[in-house]
């Protein structure tokens, strides 16, 4: 088997890096060979997290670097796709290799199709529907969640869940070390950094009531209320950093875009036996069981509430870190979902 990988970024960008790089390894292991060809580098992703203007003449060779992979696809068995071969283009390349009978399987860990559907002007004019084009022109459609598979099936596409996996090798569990000064822990980017601050007021309230410290890895939040620590992220350092946290937290917005997301920051959190506290939509509210592995929050006295519990008591804090963990194995690990992957790509094959 001889498969083209195109994902959207190289694996600086977190959504490439967990849907299709740390499978690469596995398809080595099964002696399938695979063409690594990202749409947008290092450099693209940098301005897309520091909030810099994108460089218009790089996206345009990106694209045109996109189009003349393209033209060799139909020699690969398969051209496994992150969302969507150009983004805010027509589906014409999609649907052109559908009718080349070139087997196309597209992987979504976002509600993407909210960038058109609900975008504006002549985006949504003209692509509002692009996203079910693409994904009925595919043989196969991974989603991350059951909001995206929902739209997979509206769309008549052939699809499967699989969710954002964590090597739980990587993972290593180990007992909590509890700290001197409790530590709530978020990890995420500049560009979801609006959750966190949305709890701002909640941290200002938490401050008056007990002792903490928030630790933030990849983005940086700058204000002098409440003991903050701003932590780079470094894919080699990211585990480590999250097993000194004492909680992990990921507050959301309830919209639509929203429902779409895969709950990866849980996810890291349980992988490091932490307890979880999180919003209630979408994929969280299943992800958290509410009193077994962490708390839901919602209103502002639900996450001081559920803070202020896991602050106190230290044993509650080591079983429901130990619960997430065994829930990770059971339904979040890469070993699982590498087969699966793999076993979806030879039935394609065989078709």
């Amino acid at each position: 088997m001889n498969i083209l990988v195109l994902t959207r970024y190289d694996r600086k960008g977190a959504s490439s890096r967990l849907r299709f790089y740390q499978y690469l390894p596995y398809l080595r292991a099964k002696d399938i060979k695979y063409t690594l060809s990202p749409l947008f580098g290092t450099g693209y992703i940098d301005n897309l997290y520091s909030n810099e203007n994108r460089n218009k003449g790089q996206v345009l060779w990106s694209y045109l670097k996109r189009i003349k992979v393209l033209i060799r696809s139909f020699k690969y068995d398969i051209v496994w796709v992150e969302k969507e071969l150009l983004p805010f283009f027509p589906a014409i390349f999609e649907k052109l290799l559908h009718k080349l009978n070139v087997k196309l399987v597209v992987d979504y860990d976002d509600a993407v199709f909210h960038n058109y559907d609900r975008g504006k002007g002549i985006v949504k004019k003209l692509l509002s529907k692009k996203i079910d084009r693409v994904m009925k022109s595919a043989s196969l459609v991974i989603c991350g969640n059951n909001y995206i598979a929902e739209r997979a099936k509206k769309a008549g596409a052939n699809y499967i869940i699989i969710p954002t996996v964590i090597d739980v090798d990587k993972y290593l569990y180990s007992s909590n070390i509890y700290n001197d000064n409790f530590i709530i822990g978020w990890i995420g980017t500049t560009n979801t950094l609006r959750y966190l601050v949305d709890l701002k007021t909640v941290f200002e309230r938490l401050n008056r009531k007990i002792e903490f410290q928030l630790n933030i890895i990849g983005a940086k939040w700058c204000n002098t209320s409440f003991k903050t620590l701003n932590i780079p992220w470094i894919e080699s350092k990211e585990v480590s950093e999250i097993r000194k946290f004492d909680i992990g937290i990921m507050p959301l917005r309830n919209t639509p875009w929203e429902k779409g997301k895969c709950g990866y920051k849980l996810i890291q959190y349980m992988g490091c036996s932490k307890p979880i506290v999180g919003t209630p939509i979408g994929i969280n509210n299943e992800i958290i069981k509410d009193g077994f592995n962490g708390f839901k929050a919602s209103s502002e006295e639900e996450w001081i509430d559920a803070i202020i519990k896991l602050a106190k008591d230290p044993k509650i804090r080591t079983e429901m870190g130990l619960r997430g963990r065994k829930i990770v194995e059971e339904y979040f690990s890469l070993q699982l979902a590498a087969p699966k992957l793999i076993a979806e790509f030879k039935n394609i094959v065989k078709k």
